[in-house]
């Protein structure tokens, strides 16, 4: 009887202890031993500044979201994004401590360091110059201001180095599809409304079927370039779209030039836009629809 309540005691103690070491394990870090080169709220991320050459690119957060500059200013992309994300969040390939000057990155086998990346979080900025690992692009290196360096997969940096344009949202029309109902494309007094269900687009009978493929054409083109020092034509040779949807409701204006261009109005940037003269071209074709209708 003894040796079944010692042997009781003993399973009870294991199953208690088993459960305690159970609850540990699942509140330690998933992986303790990962290295951050930065760890901090994106919501604390104010600008982001990166220089490389004569290249210069400038992130900056605005109550609507984040702006891109470049040569011109454009609301940010997914790609802005979830590049901040990352960076908010960097993990490091490996730290290699404190290297002190050129000669030292040199004898660990780092190139010298091509761009500067400024950061400000908060009522901080930090400092990281970035350099090449090695040949392969793969791997890029970051040193802090303390001059602690880290290694990190390039890919984390590649929209700040190889892709600035696709930082910038340059969208015509940059509405999410899913949230959209209706588009009504009006020209000269006439109106033609397209419908969107569930992705796909529907018209009236009564309306060309053409409108559709040329309203699928506006979500994939972008603006060239800001138009500076630029004064809308007064004229009545304007295409104005509507959209509609579960959104705040957007306007989106072609002015047509005698020299053939575009110029674009949009409820997200007020100040007009250059459509390419390509671009020009394809959303212009819309207007033989109305006159033969």
């Amino acid at each position: 009887m003894k040796k079944n309540l010692y042997f009781h005691a003993l399973f009870m103690f294991l199953v208690v202890g088993l459960a305690v070491v159970a609850q540990r394990i699942s509140l330690a870090p998933k992986d303790p031993q990962k290295i951050f080169v930065m760890h901090i709220e994106l919501s604390e991320i104010t600008s982001l500044a990166y220089a490389e050459g004569t290249s210069r690119v400038v992130i900056e957060r605005v109550n609507t979201g984040w702006r891109v500059r470049l040569r011109d200013v454009f609301p940010a992309s997914q790609v802005a994004t979830t590049l901040l994300e990352d960076l908010a969040h960097l993990p490091a390939v490996r730290d290699l401590g404190v290297l002190s000057d050129a000669k030292t990155l040199a004898e660990m086998g780092l190139a010298p360091a091509k761009g500067l990346l400024h950061i400000k979080h908060g009522q901080h900025t930090t400092v990281f110059s970035l350099g090449d690992v090695d040949g392969s692009g793969r791997t890029q290196y970051m040193q802090n201001a303390q001059g602690q360096v880290f290694t990190v997969l390039a890919r984390y940096l590649m929209p700040l180095k190889h892709s600035v344009n696709e930082l910038q949202d340059r969208r015509v029309a940059w509405l999410a599809r899913d949230h959209l109902r209706q588009v009504d494309i009006a020209y000269r007094g006439q109106t033609f409304s397209v419908l969107n269900h569930d992705d796909a687009l529907t018209t009236s009978p009564g309306n060309p079927p053409e409108i559709m493929p040329w309203v699928e054409s506006i979500f994939r083109i972008q603006v060239e370039s800001m138009a500076d020092d630029v004064v809308f034509p007064p004229s009545d040779d304007i295409i104005e779209l509507s959209f509609q949807g579960d959104m705040q409701p957007a306007k989106v204006r072609f002015w047509h030039r005698d020299d053939g261009r575009v110029l674009v109005e949009s409820s997200r940037s007020l100040e007009p836009m250059w459509l390419s003269v390509q671009a020009s071209e394809k959303v212009w074709e819309v207007t033989s629809l109305f006159t033969r209708s």
